[in-house]
C-alpha cells in the first residue's frame, strides 16, 4: 500500500488556498443574502408606497404634514418586520448624498471612553433615522427639532438665528416656557397636530404633574410665523352641576403671547377647566378639563428610557438601553443590545459582531385610574451580529397607558468565544398609588 507524504509547506499551501476559497464563499454568500434583504425592503418600501424625502442642506426635507406622516407610518410598518430594515433602507437611499443621521453616527461610532461613546436621547428609531445630528428635520417651510424625546420646537426654516438659538440649547432635558426662543413655537410628538404648521391657531393641554400639581400648556399662533394673543381662563374647582348663568369666575385669567405653560399645586380634589379664546379671526376657541384628586390613582405617561449603559469584560463589551416612548401612533417600549469590542491596534471600541445577542423585554400597562390593563413581552436574539432590539407597543396612543415602577423590564445577553456578558434594566417612573 502507497502513502502520500505532505511536506509542511505543501500543507499550509493547501490550507491556505481552502481557507481563502471558504471565505470568499462566504463573502459571497453574503454579498447575496445582502442583495436579496435590499431587493425585498425595495419591494416593501414599493409596496407601502414609501415616498423619500429630499435632503436639503443637511436635513431630509418633507413637501407637507402629510408626507411626514405617510412616510412616517410607512416606515413603522417595514419596521415590525425586520430588526435592520431601517438601516438597509436609509443606507441604500442616502449613502451616496452622505447624510449624517442620529442612527448611523451611532453605528459608526469608534470611542476610548464608554463616556465619550456618542450616546443620543433619542428613542424613538425611526426618528433616529430622520433627524440630524442636530436633532433636526423639515416640513415645508418649518423646521422641527426635537428638544426630548417628547417635546419639539417649530421654526421658520429661514430664521438662521432662531435656528442657531435652538441648536445651542440643551437637548435631552425637559424645557419650560421660559426655555423658548423667540421665533419658536413648543410641542409635543404625541400629537400630529403639534407637529404641524398651523398659522391662526391655538392649542392647549392639561396634565397632572406628580401627585399633587396640575399643568396648562399649548402656543398660540398669528398669521405666518407670529406670535398669537389670546385669554386664557382657568377654573381650579370648575362645578359642572351649576348652570351657565350662575357658574363662578374663573379663579385664573392670563393674557396669552404665543406659547404658555402655569402649574398650580393643589391639595384637595377638584375639576380643573381651562378655555383659551384667541384673538386671530379664523382660530377656534378651545377647552380642556381634568378631574383632579392629589396623592391618589396617579401614574406615570411620560417617557422614559435608562439612557445607554454598558457592561465590559475586555475586550468584550456590550451597551444596552431600555426605552418606553409615544407618538401620535402608539406608545412602544423597546430594548436595544450594541455589540462593542476594543480594538487594540487602534485603542478605542468599536461596532463588532458577536456570537450571540439576546434580549427580552417584559411590560405592564396602567390604564387612568393606575390599574392593570394588560402585559405584554417578548424576546429576540441572532447569531453573528452586532445588534440586536425588541420592543412590544399598545397599539393605541401613548397618552392612554401609563406606567410605573417595575413595569418595564429587560435582560440582555452576549456571547462572544469564551466570554458571557449579562445584564437587566428597569425603567424609573413616578406614581402615587
Amino acid at each position: 500500500m502507497k502513502y502520500f507524504k505532505f511536506s509542511n509547506k505543501l500543507f499550509a499551501l493547501l490550507f491556505m488556498i481552502t481557507s481563502m476559497m471558504f471565505v470568499g464563499c462566504q463573502k459571497e454568500e453574503q454579498k447575496k443574502d445582502e442583495l436579496n434583504v435590499s431587493t425585498d425592503l425595495d419591494q416593501r418600501s414599493t409596496n407601502v408606497n414609501l415616498q423619500y424625502p429630499v435632503l436639503s442642506n443637511g436635513l431630509l426635507k418633507f413637501s407637507d404634514i402629510e408626507h411626514y406622516k405617510q412616510f412616517y407610518e410607512s416606515l413603522n410598518q417595514i419596521l415590525e418586520q425586520g430588526e435592520n430594515s431601517l438601516e438597509i433602507l436609509f443606507e441604500n437611499k442616502y449613502a451616496s448624498e452622505e447624510f449624517i443621521s442620529v442612527a448611523s453616527r451611532l453605528r459608526t461610532d469608534e470611542f476610548v471612553n464608554f463616556g465619550d461613546a456618542f450616546s443620543p436621547f433619542l428613542t424613538d428609531p425611526i426618528m433616529m433615522e430622520i433627524c440630524n445630528l442636530h436633532y433636526e428635520f423639515q416640513i415645508g417651510d418649518q423646521l422641527v427639532t426635537y428638544i426630548n424625546n417628547r417635546q419639539i420646537l417649530n421654526s421658520n426654516i429661514n430664521d438662521f438665528v432662531t435656528q442657531n438659538k435652538i441648536r445651542n440649547m440643551q437637548k435631552g432635558q425637559t424645557i419650560t416656557v421660559s426655555d423658548v426662543p423667540n421665533g419658536a413655537f413648543w410641542g409635543e410628538d404625541t400629537d400630529i397636530v403639534e407637529i404641524r404648521n398651523m398659522p391662526c391657531s391655538c392649542s392647549i393641554n392639561i396634565e397632572k404633574l406628580g401627585c399633587n400639581q396640575v399643568r396648562i400648556f399649548g402656543k398660540c399662533r398669528d398669521l405666518a410665523w407670529g406670535f398669537g394673543e389670546a385669554n386664557l381662563s382657568v377654573w381650579l374647582n370648575f362645578n359642572s352641576n351649576l348652570p351657565p348663568s350662575i357658574q363662578q369666575n374663573p379663579t385664573f385669567t392670563y393674557n396669552i403671547d404665543g406659547n404658555f405653560e402655569y402649574i398650580y399645586t393643589l391639595s384637595s380634589a377638584s375639576t380643573i377647566r381651562a378655555i383659551i379664546d384667541p384673538d386671530c379671526i379664523t382660530a377656534a376657541t378651545k377647552q380642556v378639563q381634568l378631574d383632579f384628586t392629589p396623592s391618589a390613582g396617579s401614574c406615570d405617561k411620560r417617557e422614559k428610557d435608562t439612557g445607554w449603559l454598558t457592561v465590559s469584560n475586555n475586550p468584550e463589551g456590550m451597551r444596552y438601553r431600555l426605552k418606553n416612548y409615544s407618538n401620535w401612533l402608539a406608545n412602544y417600549e423597546d430594548a436595544d443590545l450594541k455589540s462593542v469590542f476594543w480594538n487594540s491596534q487602534k485603542q478605542k471600541w468599536e461596532n463588532r459582531t458577536a456570537d450571540k445577542l439576546e434580549v427580552s423585554i417584559s411590560v405592564s400597562r396602567r390604564n387612568g385610574s393606575c390599574g392593570i390593563d394588560h402585559s405584554d413581552n417578548d424576546s429576540d436574539d441572532c447569531s453573528r451580529c452586532r445588534d440586536v432590539s425588541v420592543g412590544v407597543n399598545s397599539g393605541f396612543s401613548g397618552n392612554f397607558f401609563r406606567h410605573c415602577d417595575g413595569d418595564v423590564t429587560a435582560t440582555f445577553l452576549k456571547v462572544n468565544n469564551s466570554t458571557t456578558l449579562n445584564a437587566t434594566a428597569t425603567l424609573d417612573f413616578d406614581c402615587c398609588l
